[in-house]
């Protein structure tokens, strides 16, 4: 499983990539590819769910299943976070059930935050950003937020100050 990159916003998709190539005499009967939310509470309350959803069939014995820039859309959802009396985190999951009932789970963690980051203000920026995480596939059926947000966003010039900021809608 592979995406470009870790840390997203709500509105925009998560592009995944994966082949699952079955070489054993075990039929898949389902593959999922979802976003988990966990929330810890200072009183020790941890409550784990899906935010978004895609799933596809079998993978037969002896065949291969590719899932090329699949796309999720991010949710609105409270960013991740780790403060004293809560931590929000959240997982890409894809998940394989055997015929046999067990499972094969694959995870990447990544960061929903809520401001989307603008290159152009940023001296020097590249289009390729590292992102640090604070913390430790065609068809099918999707179930997902439609949600697109507009955001507040400050334009200037390397040499002046920002004056007020403008509303940028969101392009699809």
């Amino acid at each position: 499983m592979e995406i470009k990159k870790r840390a997203f916003v709500a509105g925009e998709r998560i592009e995944v990539s994966a082949a699952i190539n079955n070489e054993t005499s075990q039929i898949v009967s389902k593959t999922e590819l979802d976003v988990i939310q966990t929330v810890k509470t200072k009183i020790n309350r941890k409550v784990k769910q899906k935010v978004v959803r895609k799933e596809r069939g079998m993978v037969m014995d002896h065949t291969e299943q590719v899932w090329i820039n699949e796309s999720l859309l991010v949710p609105s959802v409270p960013p991740t976070s780790d403060d004293y009396n809560m931590t929000v985190s959240y997982l890409l999951r894809m998940l394989l059930t055997l015929d046999n009932g067990k499972l094969i789970k694959l995870v990447i963690p990544i960061v929903i935050g809520n401001v989307p980051v603008d290159t152009s203000i940023i001296e020097g920026a590249g289009s390729e950003l590292s992102f640090m995480y604070t913390g430790e596939i065609s068809g099918g059926d999707v179930v997902q937020c439609n949600y697109i947000p507009s955001y507040i966003v400050y334009r200037f010039s390397p040499d002046a100050l920002p004056s007020a900021p403008t509303v940028e809608e969101p392009t699809a």
